[in-house]
């Protein structure tokens, strides 16, 4: 388990972990059990085009190294790197950057 994530205040947490499928069910029950609410986030990021900048602040917050500058210096994604913290969608200074549903 690769925990990318954590926020913990006086009233709830919140833990963002990318976890192995093999071990996704027994984490889950255990988790679950103890009255954690478990929660899959398999929506990838996307990027408004023609809204970006290509300014890279994206990847200067991303945990995961979902993007990164191509040789040509333009933005590139992948999506499956993807952990869906929101942490690059908080700092896109464009608004270029949202979670698809």
């Amino acid at each position: 388990m690769n925990i990318s994530q954590a926020h913990f205040d006086s009233t709830h947490g919140e833990v963002i972990a990318d976890i192995d499928k093999d071990h996704f069910k027994a984490i889950k029950d255990a988790l679950t059990a103890k009255g954690a609410q478990v929660i899959v986030l398999d929506y990838p990021i996307v990027r408004d085009e023609e809204e970006c900048i290509e300014c890279g602040a994206c990847i200067s917050v991303c945990h995961v190294n979902v993007f990164s500058f191509s040789r040509d210096w333009s933005l590139e994604m992948d999506t499956d790197k993807c952990i869906q913290c929101g942490t690059c969608i908080k700092m896109c200074p464009h608004n270029a950057l949202t979670l698809e549903h």
